[in-house]
C-alpha cells in the first residue's frame, strides 16, 4: 500500500483549451478508413473533448487526492495490475 506524507493533493488547471488530434483506426484498415475522416463524427468527438476540457480551464481546476489514487482501494486481488498513462504536450514556440 502506498503511504507518503509528502504527496497528498494536487491541483490541476489548464491555461487554455488544449488542441487535441484524435485518430480512430479500425482493426481491419482495408475495409474502413480512419473514422475521424467522417465529418459529423469528427466534429462530435472534437466538441465533446472541448466541452470536457473547458471545465478545467483557469480559473476552474481539478483537485486530485493522489494518496488515495496511488494506494488503491485496499482490496487484495490475485495479481497486481499495471497501467500506463501518457500525456504528450507540445509547448508553443
Amino acid at each position: 500500500m502506498f503511504n507518503s506524507e509528502s504527496i497528498k493533493h494536487t491541483l490541476i488547471t489548464l491555461v487554455g483549451l488544449p488542441k487535441v488530434a484524435v485518430t480512430i483506426t479500425p482493426l481491419n484498415k482495408r475495409l474502413l478508413p480512419n473514422m475521424m475522416d467522417i465529418p459529423f463524427l469528427s466534429k462530435f468527438i472534437a466538441e465533446s473533448i472541448n466541452s470536457a476540457a473547458s471545465g478545467y480551464v483557469a480559473p476552474k481546476s481539478l483537485l486530485l487526492d493522489l494518496q488515495q489514487m496511488l494506494s488503491g482501494d485496499g482490496i487484495s486481488r490475485g495479481e497486481p495490475s499495471k497501467a500506463v498513462c501518457g500525456i504528450l504536450t507540445q509547448l508553443p514556440s
